[in-house]
């Protein structure tokens, strides 16, 4: 079966599929803390590691995967349904204990942790006859279509991504996890001899297709990953857990170091600590950057820096938009989130914590806002005006097409539906 929404009924469909057990990674209330992130993507679209967590639920169990999420997202994340479904929440970063326990389910069980449905197997018929609390995701461990609710072992460590500071927390150990699981039976290109490598050559890996000349990579305490036909270019250095995406590319003498994640397709210059690029974004110049998370399709222009350390070396606080207030990360080190489609000018300034939402066109050199809402545009005369939807759908547009790519019809909506339930909210 294939459900899919249109935007005018609002109204659910199912067709016929036919194969074996079916996975699908579930949206929970847990993606409401994660925007502006979760407002473009699903949960498990988020990059954490090497990868997203939908790729490694896909390498871990072989299957293809489908999305249950909120019904703006469908058209872009289909939910294609069969006679034996394995949902699974899509903010789980997969272990093998979790993968084993996930396994042993049969349809009608549901395994959890303390009170939240961790994951839950269920067949056509019991699916159909409870499509709608199912579609409309209430898969709490009161739901009447489990037959039994499985506690997850005491002993099973697991990680859920709930707030957006987890994404760079996790990304060291996560990238950790996926060289492993991704580099498994491969063997690595052999680096140049103009290449400077310090450490273990061995925690170095080189996919096809790679140019690197003249680089320092030094793999003392971590591991390197470098995807198909990545650019490292003269006098960067990495040092310590960094993975770089296909056809990422490093600029001359870029500093990038521990738990650092360069998604594919970017292009990245200056400082750079513990950072989460998900893709298709810029950096491409000096500035510093740290204990961050960029969306994609974002440029960040020169010179630009963003604080992730307070001066009082307290705490940090940052929106949290469920609450719509800032809330205490418990966090020393927080730096930005910038959501897909911003961007920032030439020696933008962001202080500790900033989270700016989704299509910002921001400039200026005061600080800005330490919540910036979506589609924002300025500061112009002290105040953030909000930008016209047809200029945002037009920049995307073109910077989609300097990647030889093109802004869907998909995306299109998606934005223009999001641009109003931003101006209905404000109102």
């Amino acid at each position: 079966m294939y459900f899919c929404w249109d935007f005018s009924k609002k109204k659910s469909q199912f067709f016929l599929s036919q194969n074996g057990m079916n996975l699908i990674l579930f949206d929970s209330v847990l993606r409401n803390n994660l925007y502006p992130l979760t407002l473009t993507r699903t949960t498990s679209d988020l990059r954490v590691g090497m990868v997203t967590i939908r790729q490694k639920w896909e390498k871990l169990l072989s299957l293809p995967s489908y999305s249950l999420t909120d019904f703006y997202l469908k058209p872009k994340f289909p939910l294609v349904v069969e006679d034996d479904n394995l949902f699974i929440d899509g903010s789980l970063l997969p272990t093998p204990d979790l993968v084993t326990q996930i396994l042993k389910l049969s349809p009608g069980k549901a395994l959890a942790g303390k009170d939240t449905v961790l994951a839950f197997r269920i067949d056509r018929k019991e699916l159909i006859i409870h499509e709608k609390a199912i579609l409309n995701r209430k898969t709490t461990t009161s739901s009447p279509f489990f037959k039994k609710i499985i506690p997850i072992d005491q002993e099973t460590q697991y990680i859920q991504i709930n707030h957006l500071s987890d994404i760079f927390v996790h990304n060291k150990n996560a990238i950790l996890y996926d060289f492993q699981l991704f580099t498994k039976d491969k063997t690595s290109q052999v680096a140049s001899p103009t290449n400077l490598i310090i450490g273990n050559p061995n925690h170095l890996f080189i996919e096809e297709g790679v140019e690197m000349e003249g680089a320092i990579i030094n793999v003392t305490e971590g591991y390197i990953y470098l995807g198909k036909n990545a650019k490292i270019m003269e006098g960067a250095l990495l040092k310590g857990t960094v993975a770089i995406g296909e056809e990422a590319t490093v600029m001359p003498y870029s500093r990038l170091s521990n738990g650092t994640t360069i998604g594919p397709h970017c292009k990245v210059g200056g400082e750079i600590n513990n950072v989460v690029f998900m893709g298709y974004s810029n950096k491409a110049h000096d500035g510093f950057i740290g204990n961050a998370v960029i969306g994609e399709w974002c440029n960040i222009g020169a010179g630009s820096n963003f604080s992730n350390l307070k001066n009082n070396y307290g705490t940090v606080r940052q929106w949290f938009y469920p609450d719509h207030n800032y809330k205490n990360t418990g966090l020393q080190f927080c730096g930005i989130v910038m959501g897909d489609y911003s961007k920032c000018s030439i020696g933008s300034n962001f202080n500790t914590g900033t989270v700016v939402g989704i299509a910002c066109n921001l400039f200026g050199a005061d600080f800005h806002d330490r919540y910036v809402k979506s589609f924002s545009f300025g500061p112009k005369d002290h105040q953030y005006l909000i930008n016209k939807i047809d200029k945002v759908i037009e920049t995307a547009s073109i910077v989609c097409q300097r990647r030889h790519l093109y802004l869907s019809h998909t995306d299109q909506q998606l934005l223009e539906y999001l641009f109003l339930l931003e101006n209905l909210e404000t109102e």
